[in-house]
């Protein structure tokens, strides 16, 4: 089936971008010495590697087929115990930090593009493949949080009721 350039062009952008995440992704294994480190990142690599399979599936020409993306349970994947020591080095901790920011800027660009995509199936893929990310996303990013590697600011009572009281007018 032919697709929309929309798509094509998209997921053009999609496939040069995995390719170099999957290229920075090889690195952190090399430099990584922590085998839990090891295990998210080598999650992180199967989950774009059917990522990519998917898209060259649905770029396919001669394929009339609705294609599904396979499904990962990365709640069971990503069950594995952090260590509960706390002398992480600074490697570490950016490299969890950059698996973050990545899973997130990947479920957003999927989603986002999921938004202009036009084929329907191109589009259902993109969604799933922007949960799958998201949820690779929050795994890392209640590790993050539980060792304070990127404390979040609470808004004080008053700066909320101020904002309740600006829009209460709305409902």
């Amino acid at each position: 089936m032919l697709l929309p350039i929309i798509d094509v062009g998209l997921m053009n952008e999609h496939l040069s971008t995995h390719e170099g995440l999957l290229g920075k992704l090889d690195l952190y294994l090399i430099d990584s010495s922590a085998t839990y480190l090891q295990k998210i990142i080598t999650i992180q690599q199967t989950v774009l590697k059917s990522h990519i399979q998917v898209m060259l599936e649905l770029l396919n020409p001669s394929n009339e087929n609705w294609i599904e993306l396979p499904s990962i349970n990365l709640e069971e994947k990503l069950s594995i115990s952090w260590p509960v020591y706390s002398d992480f080095d600074t490697l570490t901790k950016r490299i969890t930090l950059e698996l973050q920011s990545a899973a997130k800027a990947m479920a957003h660009t999927n989603f986002t593009s999921a938004l202009m995509m036009k084929n329907e199936n191109v589009k259902h893929v993109h969604y799933e493949m922007a949960v799958q990310q998201a949820t690779y996303m929050n795994y890392i990013s209640a590790f993050v949080k539980e060792k304070d590697w990127a404390p979040s600011i609470k808004a004080s009572q008053v700066t909320q009721r101020k904002v309740i009281e600006h829009f209460n007018s709305l409902i």
